[in-house]
């Protein structure tokens, strides 16, 4: 039997990237400034172009060209930056690490975990919140524990996969029968191995059942209902979902309690401009690479 253990401590998966541990070294301590955390992302010249890249896309739409990693730090913010910087180096780690033959299905995970992060990021405006770019990242990394199994035994996953298309069940049920295991139990493993803030380690510990989460319910609420429209717009990594109502999900519930006016407004007041964010996402995939 798989065992969690068996598969987080892994040597290929156990060590996060250097850049993204000295970032959350530095997000913890009080005298971090400007220049410590720019001079971190220009040691690496790749990581400093995406970073520029994504400080001047749509995503952030700033009034004039970012040109130096001291501006980007200055308009985006310390915490947004950071946030950044994690994704991209977890992303990068994976990307690279990619087995064999599994080109096609890693491209279509990485599109899907864009595409929740720019969704998440659009229901937080439409809800009028700010959680500190907390739900870009989550939505990025909410199903990590997927790719970590695809990396661990590649072959098993798929045979997951085909037991969700052909028995129509949920990805947590088709896990379970195949690693004796699901990816919320390993991602949750991992976060902590990694020590990723408590914000990010609740969304991948908790999106699927929201109200669990101990701590902000509602940033956890944002990625569950983000990757319910992902799945429900062609841009899902096999999650399972045959046909569902958002006004029906505890997600939803959760989120008119913090936001009151979305009871009235319904969900195409959520939906309205939706497009655009995939085609937003697809942008931000091509900028990781």
């Amino acid at each position: 039997m798989t065992t969690v253990d068996a598969i987080v401590n892994t040597k290929e998966l156990v060590t996060l990237p250097t850049i993204a541990t000295n970032v959350l070294r530095m997000l913890e301590s009080d005298n971090t400034d400007i220049r410590d955390i720019a001079n971190v992302i220009q040691s690496d010249p790749a990581l400093s172009i995406k970073i520029l890249k994504i400080a001047n896309s749509p995503l952030y739409a700033t009034r004039r060209e970012i040109t130096s990693i001291q501006q980007a730090v200055m308009l985006i913010g310390f915490n947004k930056l950071i946030n950044i910087i994690l994704g991209i180096s977890i992303f990068s780690k994976f990307w690279l690490s990619t087995k064999p033959g599994a080109e096609e299905l890693m491209n279509k995970f990485w599109l899907h975990s864009c595409s929740a992060a720019t969704v998440s990021k659009f229901i937080v405006k439409k809800i009028n919140k700010n959680y500190n770019e907390n739900e870009f990242i989550g939505g990025l990394l909410y199903q990590i524990g997927k790719l970590i199994m695809m990396q661990y035994d590649l072959e098993k996953y798929k045979q997951v996969i085909n037991l969700i298309e052909q028995e129509k069940i949920s990805d947590i049920e088709a896990e379970y029968q195949i690693f004796k295991l699901n990816h919320i139990e390993v991602g949750a493993s991992l976060a902590k191995i990694w020590k990723l803030p408590d914000d990010i380690s609740s969304i991948i510990t908790n999106y699927y059942t929201p109200s669990k989460s101990e701590m902000n319910q509602d940033l956890v609420a944002v990625v569950n209902l983000a990757g319910i429209l992902c799945e429900l717009n062609g841009y899902g990594f096999y999650k399972g979902i045959n046909g569902i109502q958002l006004t029906s999900t505890e997600a939803w519930q959760i989120l008119i309690n913090t936001y009151p006016p979305l009871a009235e407004k319904g969900e195409e007041y959520l939906i309205e401009g939706l497009d655009e964010e995939f085609t937003n996402s697809k942008d931000f995939l091509n900028t990781m690479k």
